[in-house]
């Protein structure tokens, strides 16, 4: 099912896909199939033997004493065991720069859209599509809406994908999957259940309660988390979980999947960016979020409070006249 939303940008971008909905792209091949491996794209499914072609979105699906071994266009190979399940999200390869992503199942000035392998400029006002990749550029930024009134901003130099989105105005329930790759962002929950939203990260889940939260996903995959409103659950990959509660205070999720304690922005987590870089919505008012929580000296704690990383306010002092001593007063006369 392919949803739509409004965008709010200035000066941005995104891609009209290439092929059908129903046709998607071809993206590597099963190198080896064993026993009973099955394939699934949309609703259909069919029985894999070696040599046949995967596609993007397609579940493979492994049953009991059967295996699969896999080969992507771009060389990455995947083995998958009995009973097992994985799908591949998201697969974008430029042979000639050998670069793109990987998703193996979280505007202004310069943002693009990629749809399938073609992308196209987005701009104020322009409709978004269901796997769609955002990507803005240095200096860049972008609001979303979508049809559920889910609100999104995503900062410079970073990338986001929607990878589902499923709403019945009437029951008000549905699926909102959004899979942030890298960078800034803000999310804001819409009309949709709770239950329906899960925003992926590459070491995590996370699960809203009536939430806004930002986060941050630097180059090497480690991520935190500031919660702005509500509540917030964040499991890593082991489905070991923290919730987190209170107002202006931090989750660390570690590359190896390591979940921290709440804390501050203290010096103990993320010491190679500075609180501005990381958190570009702190003490601004966004079109989709024009009420400002916080400031930035609100968030610091710990180490940075006691090292004076703080801007501090000096009081302003009258300068002291200088006093002379009655005994050196020489009188006029």
């Amino acid at each position: 099912m392919r949803a739509y939303t409004s965008v709010l940008v200035a000066s941005l971008a995104i891609a009209l896909p290439a092929s059908s909905a129903t046709q998607k792209p071809e993206i590597g091949r099963a190198e080896l199939i064993t026993k009973d491996v099955t394939g699934t794209l949309a609703t259909s499914a069919r029985k894999l033997k070696t040599g046949d072609n995967i596609h993007q979105n397609e579940v493979i699906a492994t049953a009991k004493e059967s295996e699969a071994e896999l080969v992507l266009n771009d060389d990455t190979k995947l083995a998958v065991g009995p009973e097992s399940r994985i799908v591949l999200d998201s697969f974008i390869y430029d042979p000639e720069r050998k670069d793109g992503e990987v998703i193996i199942n979280a505007a202004t000035k310069d943002v693009t859209g990629t749809l399938a392998t073609s992308a196209r400029k987005l701009k104020t006002g322009d409709t978004i599509h269901q796997n769609e990749v955002i990507a803005t550029a240095k200096e860049s930024e972008a609001e979303l809406v979508l049809n559920d009134d889910t609100k999104f901003a995503v900062g410079p130099e970073s990338r986001i994908v929607l990878d589902s989105f499923i709403y019945d105005p009437e029951k008000k329930d549905g699926e909102v999957v959004i899979n942030a790759a890298k960078g800034a962002f803000r999310f804001i929950t819409g009309k949709s259940a709770k239950s329906a939203y899960t925003i992926k990260t590459p070491a995590s889940t996370i699960g809203v309660r009536g939430t806004t939260f930002d986060g941050y996903i630097d180059e090497s995959g480690e991520i935190a988390l500031l919660l702005v409103d509500g509540e917030i659950d964040v499991c890593n990959t082991t489905r070991a979980c923290k919730r987190l509660k209170r107002k202006g205070y931090f989750l660390h999720i570690r590359r190896n999947g390591l979940i921290s304690d709440p804390r501050k922005w203290d010096g103990t987590f993320m010491r190679h960016v500075d609180l501005g870089r990381a958190f570009p919505f702190i003490g601004r008012r966004l079109r989709i979020s024009p009420k400002v929580r916080f400031r930035r000296a609100d968030l610091y704690g710990g180490k940075l409070l006691r090292r004076g990383a703080l801007p501090r306010v000096v009081p302003r002092v009258r300068p002291l006249r200088k006093v002379i001593p009655r005994g050196r007063i020489k009188r006029r006369f």
